[in-house]
């Protein structure tokens, strides 16, 4: 709680038109925000975080219009769970626990540029810090298929005893 890390610009990410960020969380409480990873400049984003349990994506970016994805699915307090997006060709993919979620659909696709103010366990303010433990946060400048993320969350399951 109340702790995140800042890495400063994205730029050295290499973020561009598709991204993919996976991390294992375990939820303290399910109430209110809590934040996996986050950029912000301007009005070009990424947030990547969970509302009362349930995964949340947001992009945005200079190309196109806003792009956000609620699952339908929700993760438990006190459990780790595998969580994660891929974002490429315009399609925005939601996972846990190595599985693509059912999703509801707001906004068009989205371009994702280069940003400022990058955090882990927090998303753009302290309203919205990570209330629990994250390991293992994984960012690519390319969106994974579905079988590489399942692939990622097999070989790391054992570890946190799924």
């Amino acid at each position: 709680s109340d702790e995140y890390i800042d890495l400063g610009a994205s730029s050295r990410f290499g973020i561009t038109n598709a991204v993919s960020i996976c991390a294992w969380v375990k939820l303290d409480t399910l109430s209110g925000w809590s934040g996996v990873f986050g950029t912000y400049y301007g009005g070009t984003f990424i947030h990547f975080q969970m509302l009362s349990g349930g995964l949340n994506v947001y992009l945005y970016g200079p190309a196109a219009g806003y792009d956000r994805l609620d699952s339908e699915c929700y993760v438990s307090a006190g459990e780790w769970a595998y969580v994660g997006f891929t974002f490429g060709d315009s399609t925005l993919t939601i996972y846990r626990d190595g599985e693509p979620m059912p999703t509801t659909v707001a906004g068009s696709s989205a371009s994702v540029s280069s940003t400022s103010d990058v955090s882990i366990g927090r998303v753009y303010s302290s309203s919205r810090m990570l209330d629990g433990a994250l390991a293992s946060l994984m960012i690519w400048s390319a969106a994974l298929t579905a079988k590489e993320i399942k692939d990622i969350y097999i070989a790391q399951k054992g570890r946190f005893g799924k």
